[in-house]
């Protein structure tokens, strides 16, 4: 069981004898939070006069899981006494894998400076990027767990801003078990190449179901994406993580004509052909450069490796059509089934990078 050692940096003007914080750890998709204690204290803990909170250690089932943790920290100013919050539940830009090893304070310095005299704030951290407006009517509810049950509500304002900063921090679209292979790709690459576009996306759309991207439109207004049938499981856990659900379904829905996509479970209605991919890129304001191969193409000759490998890098995305059975356990059949993104070169079985001069590219 992998075990993190979470320990925050406080930047601050004023006395750190009259700071104390609080913190919790928080998984948007399973909804687990992760309460701390400290011997010999009581809530809120006080800083130490290096403006730092203790080391704390967290036990979390697997690494996989941990990665969707976010840290949620709360600073106090005492006040003749009486604890004032002064910055409440801020999202850490650091996430809990980052904390592996013990002594290890967090990159994300939390801040908060003061004139010497007034007291007004000149510098606060806070979570303004991924600060979400609440709207009279709800874009997103799950039939099964609707708002009027708050501990269970998937897409609660609380879950989707931390849901949101999670996959900032861990920027690869989750579409779980589902088909949204294609939507997940396309959000793989707007969220690695411009994160405030992602932002303003997933806010739009979760605030009122209407967002545009260059020339993309993605409207969910009247979409049955809305109200997702059997999105969780029996231990109510969804089946795609909210924050994907949000975007990854909103645009598959939003762009079949024909075919509802109104669950993680649905397959046909979440398949998304070539043309219609490369159409979203091109709207979206992607360049596109060149296809090689297509659908009907069976594998890729010596000379299509080599040409892709020319262009894999920082400076481009390979968006490639693949059989899902070149996934780790996966039994399925030997057809062009499953969108990726490269994020290197290929490479041989000695981690070499194909080029012409290798022997076998296979």
């Amino acid at each position: 069981m992998p075990i993190y050692y979470p320990a925050v940096q406080v930047k601050s003007n004023l006395d750190y004898k009259r700071l104390k914080y609080d913190l919790y750890f928080f998984n948007p998709i399973t909804n687990h939070k992760i309460n701390v204690n400290l011997k010999n204290q009581n809530k809120p803990f006080l800083l130490t006069k290096d403006y730092r909170t203790s080391t704390f250690q967290v036990n979390i089932n697997s690494s996989e899981l941990a990665k969707d943790y976010v840290i949620v920290f709360s600073l106090y100013y005492d006040n003749n006494n009486k604890d004032v919050v002064i910055i409440d539940k801020y999202l850490l830009s650091d996430s809990l894998v980052y904390f592996s090893k013990n002594g290890v304070f967090s990159k994300d310095v939390v801040k908060y400076l003061t004139t010497k005299n007034t007291l007004k704030v000149i510098g606060l951290s806070s979570n303004n990027n991924i600060k979400l407006i609440r709207s009279k009517e709800r874009i997103f509810v799950d039939p099964q767990n609707p708002p009027l049950i708050p501990n269970n509500d998937p897409f609660s304002i609380e879950r989707i801003e931390a849901s949101l900063k999670s996959r900032l921090l861990e920027p690869n679209p989750n579409q779980s078990n589902s088909m949204l292979c294609g939507p997940a790709a396309f959000f793989f690459c707007l969220l690695n190449s411009n994160k405030g576009k992602y932002i303003k996306c997933a806010k739009e759309l979760w605030e009122v179901g209407y967002t545009e991207i260059n020339n993309l439109k993605i409207d969910v207004r009247d979409s049955p994406a809305r109200f997702p049938k059997n999105y969780t499981d029996a231990n109510k856990k969804p089946k795609v993580p909210p924050i994907d659900w949000v975007t990854l379904a909103s645009i598959r829905d939003s762009e079949n004509f024909l075919l509802d996509y109104d669950s993680p479970d649905n397959e046909t209605s979440a398949i998304t052909p070539p043309h219609e991919l490369k159409a979203w890129f091109i709207k979206s304001g992607f360049s596109f450069i060149k296809q090689i191969g297509g659908i009907d193409h069976v594998g890729l000759s010596r000379s299509d490796i080599f040409e892709l490998n020319n262009y894999a890098g920082p400076e481009n995305y390979i968006v490639c059509l693949v059989s899902s059975r070149v996934l780790v356990g996966s039994n399925s059949p030997l057809l062009k089934n499953h969108w990726i993104v490269w994020t290197d070169k290929l490479r041989d079985s000695q981690g070499g990078v194909i080029n012409n001069s290798s022997s076998n590219p296979h």
